[in-house]
């Protein structure tokens, strides 16, 4: 049905717009977005693809090539957030932002396409997002609000409407992306810095658990609710923006048990995304490579957010030749982890790997090879 939708367009002549909107990986920074502090996010060359044509009537209808069923709501009426709607709730929540906004919208065919694989951590729910918010503005001629801005609002739709307690990481990354480059972003202050990034010999693989999860049924929200009431233990004594501002002997002192190991693990995090920035642009790949190594250990006995899961994937990666570095990304309960991996030896890594993790967890891994990509953006129609 959904391929009929989109061959429908051309054969009939329809007129559409093609807009497309990358994933994003995190070179380091793990659940420092929510804290306030660094982060080191990239665009990549996997994404979300929209084609999007006008409609006679007033009715908006939204389809996936990825998924069953075709969703049809009224942009002018509310919209509240419905189990049974599934992935379209992140469209819907979209589109009723937009309503709250004042923006009012015509009749319109959403069609998504996405060679992102869901629930690995790539950021699918934002890349889809950032893509329903910048494509409908674009239709409707309204370009008062920068990338930043939508980067935003796609933030409050994923807080808001569909309940997940998100910093502004993804959305930021897959809107502000610039090929070639990580962003250095202040969660905080939302000022940003592109870095360039160049790994020489070794190349970037995506490592896929392929473990079912779900970020807003995990213990993600308990995590950030840990952090919040770290902080507010914490400034009873003292008056810190934020938990990654805290020194890490004053967390040390002021916290006990879980909220101090959640505490440690913001600080520590934020000095490794420190000094990940500066070995990139001093190209000291051996330094990246332990801030990328700490993370992983500290997500794993500090934030807890790892599992057998991932902890098996980032042990045969760290044992197969090759491997200079590794670590797991994304919220954790599953999802993914990246490597860097001598390029000669890819394949060889990949195969070594896929077993060992297998062995360990009777999964079969997924490995994707991307390209650090532009953010959100207008494509040429091709089909």
């Amino acid at each position: 049905m959904s391929y009929s939708l989109v061959k429908g367009f051309e054969e009939k002549g329809l007129p559409f717009n093609t807009y497309f909107c990358p994933g994003r990986i995190n070179l380091i920074g793990e659940h420092i977005d929510y804290n306030g502090g660094f982060v080191l996010p990239a665009a990549i060359s996997l994404g979300t693809t929209l084609y999007i044509s006008k409609r006679a009537d007033s009715l908006i209808n939204i389809q996936s090539q990825n998924f069953d069923g075709a969703f049809t709501i009224n942009p002018a009426e509310e919209q509240t957030y419905t189990p049974g709607n599934t992935w379209a709730n992140y469209v819907i929540g979209c589109v009723d932002f937009l309503r709250q906004k004042g923006i009012q919208l015509g009749g319109y065919n959403l069609l998504f396409d996405s060679n992102l694989p869901i629930g690995t951590g790539l950021s699918s729910s934002a890349s889809v997002e950032v893509l329903t918010l910048f494509a409908l503005l674009s239709e409707v001629g309204i370009s008062t609000f920068t990338k930043e801005e939508i980067a935003v609002f796609a933030q409050q739709v994923e807080n808001n409407f569909v309940g997940m307690n998100c910093g502004i990481m993804d959305q930021f990354a897959v809107a502000m992306g610039k090929a070639g480059h990580a962003i250095k972003l202040n969660c905080e202050t939302l000022e940003y810095e592109y870095i360039p990034v160049d790994f020489g010999n070794y190349t970037l693989v995506i490592m896929s658990t392929n473990k079912p999860r779900s970020l807003i049924h995990s213990a993600y929200n308990q995590r950030k609710a840990e952090c919040e009431e770290a902080l507010a233990i914490i400034n009873k004594e003292h008056n810190y923006a934020n938990l990654c501002a805290v020194p890490l002997h004053v967390a040390q002192a002021e916290l006990s048990g879980i909220l101090k190991q959640r505490a440690a693990h913001c600080i520590t995090e934020q000095n490794r995304v420190l000094m990940a920035c500066n070995a990139m642009q001093t190209n000291n790949l051996s330094i990246f490579a332990l801030q990328l190594m700490g993370s992983h250990q500290s997500l794993r006995t500090d934030y807890e957010v790892t599992g057998i899961e991932l902890d098996s994937l980032y042990n045969a990666a760290m044992q197969t030749d090759g491997c200079l570095a590794a670590r797991m990304m994304g919220g954790g309960f599953g999802g993914c982890a990246i490597a860097l991996v001598d390029a000669p030896k890819m394949e060889l890594f990949k195969t070594t790997v896929a077993a060992k993790y297998n062995a360990a967890t009777g999964l079969q891994a997924s490995f994707y090879d991307c390209q650090l990509s532009n953010g959100v953006g207008k494509l040429a129609n091709q089909i």
